[in-house]
């Protein structure tokens, strides 16, 4: 008689194996804006280490699309701006552009539309 073992799969696993970044990559991507004040160099070090961990920019900017639209530090417009932004790196992406570049874009955008405290 064989045993089998029983193997749970959380919201994480089953994300890492569709190949979403994990949350917490995210979260530190964003905070990394927040706690930017404007600063650019936080931000481009922020985004270079995303980029070299291997993770999709395109598939991060979804997950970063859907954190900006309830950050309570960006108003409407500055959610429209982004989700506008993040649209059009998707397609310049699809045309063939550098993730990288265009993961700056966005997020250089969402340094400008953050309102910090």
């Amino acid at each position: 008689e064989k045993k089998r073992s029983t193997v749970l799969l959380d919201d994480a696993a089953i994300a890492e194996l569709v190949g979403l970044p994990p949350a917490k990559v995210v979260d530190e991507l964003v905070q990394a804006l927040l706690d930017s004040k404007g600063i650019f160099d936080k931000v481009q070090t922020a985004v270079e280490e995303v980029c070299m961990a291997g993770y999709s920019a395109q598939t991060l900017m979804g997950c970063l699309l859907q954190r900006f639209i309830v950050l309570p530090q960006l108003d409407d417009m500055g959610r429209a701006k982004l989700a506008i932004r993040i649209a059009e790196a998707e397609h310049c992406m699809l045309d063939g552009a550098d993730e990288y570049l265009q993961l700056m874009t966005v997020c250089g955008l969402a340094m400008q539309c953050l309102k910090y405290e």
